[in-house]
Parts: structure tokens; sequence; C-alpha cells
């Protein structure tokens, strides 16, 4: 028996527009994190839908999407299979960007960042 994954949640996921209090949250966390994970913010910002490019992951389970919850200081993301569903650290490299959260583009993503100078 094959088990049948939830992926209804994913066209709310990805239509409409981030209201301004939601902006305003991920703004301030975003500004939180430290400038070493603002590349990976940038290549897979917050909440943005991704698949798996490997075989190998468990999640997202391989024809399907997850979304991203969380960056880690070691080089990797947390990513859930649904909201409320089931997640694992993966290597972004494993990871290929397919859609934004709401519409809240990498563009927008990276204003929302706080440039640190380069050393």
């Amino acid at each position: 028996m094959t088990d049948v994954i939830d992926q209804t949640w994913v066209q709310a996921w990805t239509n409409g527009v981030p209201t301004t209090e939601e902006v305003m949250q991920v703004k301030a966390w975003l500004q939180t994190l430290p400038p070493s994970i603002q590349p990976m913010i940038s290549k897979l910002p917050l909440r943005c839908l991704v698949k798996t490019k490997t075989w190998a992951l468990d999640i997202p389970f391989m024809f399907s999407v997850g979304f991203v919850s969380e960056y880690h200081v070691d080089g990797f993301v947390t990513v859930c299979q649904s909201p409320g569903g089931p997640s694992a650290k993966v290597s972004p490299e494993d990871l290929s960007f397919v859609a934004p959260w709401k519409g809240l583009s990498r563009e927008q993503v990276r204003s929302f960042l706080v440039l640190q100078p380069s050393p």
C-alpha cells in the first residue's frame, strides 16, 4: 500500500499576498539571523516551496514539495513536508527552489536582510 501525500495546502501557500503583519514578522526574524546564513536565505527564502534533487531524502518526498522553515549555522535548512507535518534537516544543495511563499520573492527577502560589510 502506498501512502498518499497531502499536497492540497500548496495552492493556498503560494497564492495571495502576505499581510503587512506577516511581512513585518518575517523581516524582523530574518534580521536576527547571523550574516553567514544570508547566502542560504537568498537562495532559498523563508517558507519557499522546494523539491528534492535526490532520491536519498525522506523530506520532501520525491515528486512532492515541502517548504523551508528554518536555517542552521551549520549550513543546513529545516524542510517541512506540509504545515504541521514531518520535517527534516536537509542540505540546500539537495533542494531546488519551486515557488515563493505568497509571492514573497527572493528579491524582497534579500531587501529584508541587514547587509553586513565584507571583511
